[in-house]
């Protein structure tokens, strides 16, 4: 659970203090980066300033009430080049898709709050974001390799 916070603190500046933990969830595999990454779900209960402070791990930093996360008419799949098919919701005119979109949907699995939605909407990635996710899939493994993390291996 310290490892995450670390993680949200380099990332996005989260003061890691404020944050009340819960406890986890079920490993959720990445199959576009091959990672395997367990969610630590915690209460953000003492807001601090929170902005992308790693652009390549993080493009924006925004809040969306889980009243819409759950709302049916923003879920998606995403399909990715590679054929992966994975979550995704549309929300604040953004896409949010890959390791966050996942553990929305899991979050919303796990805590009973996921409603019927159209499984068959796909959404395709642009060219654009697949280079982005691309470069942020080599940048992790370069940077695990040089943490000496088993490759396929990520914690946050």
């Amino acid at each position: 659970m310290n490892a995450a916070l670390r993680e949200a603190r380099e990332e996005t500046g989260l003061d890691p203090a404020g944050v009340q933990v819960f406890g986890v969830l079920p490993d959720l595999y990445i199959p576009v980066s091959d990672f395997v990454v367990t969610p630590v779900l915690g209460w953000w209960r003492e807001q601090s300033p929170v902005a992308p402070v790693d652009p390549g791990e993080v493009a924006a930093v925004f809040r969306v009430p889980i009243a819409e996360l759950a709302d049916p008419e923003r879920r998606a799949r995403l399909k990715h080049p590679s054929g992966f098919r994975g979550p995704a919701f549309l929300v604040e005119g953004r896409l949010v898709w890959g390791f966050t979109a996942g553990v929305i949907d899991r979050m919303l699995h796990h805590a009973g709050l996921e409603r019927p939605w159209d499984t068959s909407r796909e959404i395709e990635l642009s060219e654009d974001a697949v280079i982005v996710a691309t470069a942020e899939r080599d940048r992790a493994r370069e940077r695990d390799g040089a943490a000496g993390e088993p490759s396929g291996t990520a914690r946050t």
